[in-house]
């Protein structure tokens, strides 16, 4: 296959450039890195295997089978994530309080902001990952998945900092009574911030989806979704902690499943950290060139209908 990805990874190749080259012990210079080890964190060998899998997952065969797998697994990650929710307002109405299930749905739309902003970022970094991965451009893959979770997590934390020092106005702008406040307010101290976190775990399993793993994406989400469903009764009713322990248990899902998340991506893809800030910095321009627009276009229904 001829090499179309050079013009696109020159400048990448020059933040790069002071690796190229490393010396050993006895100052002699030891051979140039290949385009598969630069910022790998895996020798080439297992880099080709792994971007040779990834490819020939959705090149060969039946296309409709693909699609059936991709969509069937995304959905069924969907439908997981949307039925364990319903099942912990579920909990929280056994509580009989009004005033707790309003707190629900203020820290809801919150949530869901962040949502949106790390929607954006999973579909920006699914066009580059997969320009990557179609270019066989292993070498600078595992860079490439750090700083997107990387990205991500920045993104949905200055989120959520800058959301928790104006929940009080935001939740009189949406209009909750004092009391709905009060009941929510721990609530959101203890989700809010861990949106972020959860905004990781689902930028792994894009990264793993994109790279052609799907059952082990599916089984990200579904570490999520199985954990709170676990984590939701044991809290609220057998620890008596209410809506406390609704939040608690968030929190505990959003850490397994993006533990595990982060996990398999460094294990089946690749995740290097680098303290190249200039290669950090194309990574950012390359992505939030395609995250921007996707941003707006979440966010503007909702902005529109409030």
């Amino acid at each position: 296959m001829p090499d179309t990805a050079e013009p696109l990874y020159d400048a990448e190749r020059q933040s790069s450039s002071s690796r190229t080259a490393p010396i050993n012990k006895q100052g002699a210079q030891k051979r140039p890195l290949s385009r598969f080890e630069p910022y790998s964190g895996l020798n080439p060998g297992a880099l080709r295997n792994l971007m040779t899998e990834a490819s020939a997952t959705f090149t060969q065969g039946s296309i409709a089978r693909h699609i059936a797998v991709t969509a069937s697994t995304s959905a069924v990650s969907l439908f997981a994530v949307f039925l364990v929710d319903i099942l912990t307002l579920v909990y929280v109405s056994m509580l009989h309080d009004p005033a707790l299930l309003a707190a629900i749905g203020i820290a809801k739309v919150l949530m869901f902001f962040n949502s949106a902003l790390a929607t954006g970022l999973i579909i920006a970094a699914t066009a580059v990952l997969s320009e990557r991965i179609g270019h066989h451009a292993a070498g600078s893959i595992p860079s490439l998945t750090a700083s997107l979770l990387m990205m991500v997590f920045a993104v949905c934390g200055l989120s959520a900092a800058v959301q928790l020092s104006l929940a009080g106005p935001i939740t009189h702008w949406l209009g909750a009574e004092a009391a709905t406040y009060e009941a929510a307010r721990s609530f959101i101290w203890l989700t809010l911030p861990f949106t972020a976190i959860q905004a990781v775990m689902q930028m792994a399993a894009q990264i793993l989806r994109t790279s052609g793993d799907n059952s082990r994406a599916l089984k990200v989400v579904l570490s999520a979704a199985a954990t709170l469903a676990v984590a939701d009764p044991f809290f609220i009713f057998a620890l008596d902690l209410g809506l406390n322990g609704a939040g608690i248990a968030f929190a505990l899902s959003a850490c397994v499943s993006a533990s595990l998340g982060v996990y398999w991506v460094r294990k089946r893809v690749g995740l290097v950290l680098t303290r190249n800030l200039g290669l950090l910095r194309l990574h950012a321009v390359r992505t939030f060139r395609i995250a921007l627009p996707a941003m707006a276009a979440n966010l503007a229904t909702p902005v529109g209908l409030a």
